[in-house]
């Protein structure tokens, strides 16, 4: 058997399935946002050179793949369309995985980085959403998205509570199975066995998708060649997707995090340990699985997802303004407890992640079904480069406050909360305007003159 696209329902135990390619990269990411921030220490250690290497997955984000979720509207190889980029992806990212902990300079160190995030762009940013949202129909989007949701905190509780604090540490025989002793294996340090532990877990999903799923060749269209301008003017002149695209860069500026300092947060500037991240980060992915998400599977797909997302973005924009008053003004020393750090923790994820479940789905329900890869390629050029550079503007901004507080011996990582803050409210402002023409969007009517300008938001 085989899980096809086009159907009108899906089992529930192919959503299982479907989920682990996104818990997958959901520890593929972990490791590039906290794994590769020790990996890089190595090397540099200015927090605003720190964040502008790991900005590089943005940028390569507004281009390959974009290019990658077009295209996959438009081949169709032996494998199928969108599975043909996804092994090309799998394979060049597993690869590179490896080589990551052996890197033995910067320059070679970056270079890694940019073939990986080219393969992760390549084989799964771009093409995986649109070959998803062909597999899962409408009525089940929402509650497919609290699957893998499921999935993706199960990958990064292993890697927050069992990895990331073994990180320095080398794995020797008195720590591993007899059987392994007389082993290469044996001698592995933590960071090793992080990154080959990715590239495992990458090449085991491209064998569930290579054999489960099925995809079946979509009817024959002309196919006319699009120039770029043809494809900008299409993508963000036309009115109804361009509100769309500004959607999705509030969500971008709403869920903006400390990513790559976050680690020095907690270990350099609060004095923990990496162990001691990795357990409060496991805890609140522990409470988020046992409170949170049974709520949202309930209802995700019985109410508003606009309503809901609005909600969220809201209450994500205040969140790092209490915070930092909280750890300025509150917190001991300037250190806030465990508990504290926790429970922030916990209501930041619930903010942003229930504000994703909501988004995705309401996107793509706007989306005409034949369009999915361009539509998906013109959000992740949006969320590319508002990432891309929300990113280096907030190293530029610790970078700003570093100097202008004299340089003090310690880098003041919680200045960035401040900075979260101000982008949120520009999101905020963003779902406001969308929120003004939404009843437009969502009538046919309104839309479908939209179609001879190269629109293409029909009710799915």
């Amino acid at each position: 058997m085989a899980i096809q696209t086009g159907q009108r329902r899906v089992h529930w135990g192919w959503l299982l399935l479907l989920s682990i390619p996104v818990a997958t990269f959901a520890f593929v990411e972990k490791r590039s946002g906290t794994a590769l921030t020790f990996t890089l220490r190595k090397h540099i250690d200015t927090p605003a050179w720190i964040l502008a290497v790991g900005s590089i997955s943005s940028l390569f984000a507004v281009v390959i793949a974009p290019w990658a979720a077009y295209k996959s509207d438009h081949i169709f190889t032996l494998l199928g369309r969108r599975k043909t980029l996804i092994a090309v992806g799998f394979v060049l990212l597993a690869v590179s995985l490896v080589h990551v902990p052996e890197a033995s300079s910067l320059w070679l160190l970056i270079l890694l980085i940019l073939v990986y995030q080219f393969a992760v762009d390549l084989g799964y940013t771009g093409p995986w959403d649109p070959l998803y949202f062909d597999i899962v129909p409408k009525a089940q989007r929402g509650r497919g998205g609290i699957i893998n949701r499921y999935a993706s905190i199960g990958a990064r509780f292993v890697f927050m509570f069992f990895l990331i604090g073994r990180f320095d540490e080398p794995i020797g025989a008195r720590k591993t199975a007899s059987a392994l002793s007389a082993s290469r294996w044996a001698t592995l340090t933590g960071e090793q066995v992080i990154y080959f532990s990715a590239a495992l877990l990458v090449l085991v999903s491209l064998g569930v998708i290579l054999i489960f799923v099925k995809e079946r060749r979509p009817p024959e269209q002309k196919r006319e060649r699009t120039t770029l301008p043809q494809y900008l003017r299409q993508m963000f002149l036309v009115r109804e997707n361009r509100l769309l695209c500004i959607l999705v860069v509030g969500f971008v500026l709403m869920s903006t995090q400390l990513m790559n300092l976050r680690p020095l947060l907690i270990t350099e500037q609060f004095g923990y340990s990496k162990q001691m991240f990795g357990n409060m980060h496991g805890v609140t992915m522990l409470i988020n699985t046992v409170l949170v998400l049974p709520l949202l599977i309930v209802f995700i797909d019985r109410v508003d997802k606009f309503k809901l997302f609005a909600v969220c973005i809201l209450l994500s924009t205040l969140h790092p303004a209490v915070f930092w008053v909280y750890v300025k003004y509150f917190a001991p020393g300037g250190v806030p407890p465990v508990s504290a750090i926790i429970a922030f923790n916990v209501a930041d994820s619930v903010f942003d992640r229930t504000a994703l479940l909501a988004l995705w789905p309401f996107l793509f329900d706007l989306v005409d079904p034949a369009k999915k890869g361009f539509m998906h390629s013109g959000f992740l050029i949006v969320a590319g480069g508002a990432k891309f550079v929300n990113t280096n503007l907030m190293g530029l901004w610790v970078q700003l406050v570093y100097v202008l507080t004299g340089r003090p011996a310690q880098t003041d990582y919680m200045s960035c909360y401040l900075y979260i803050f101000l982008v949120g409210v520009i999101g905020c402002v963003g779902t406001m305007l969308f929120a003004e023409h939404r009843r437009r969007l969502a009538s046919p009517s309104a839309a479908l003159p939209q179609a001879s300008a190269g629109g293409v938001l029909e009710p799915s």
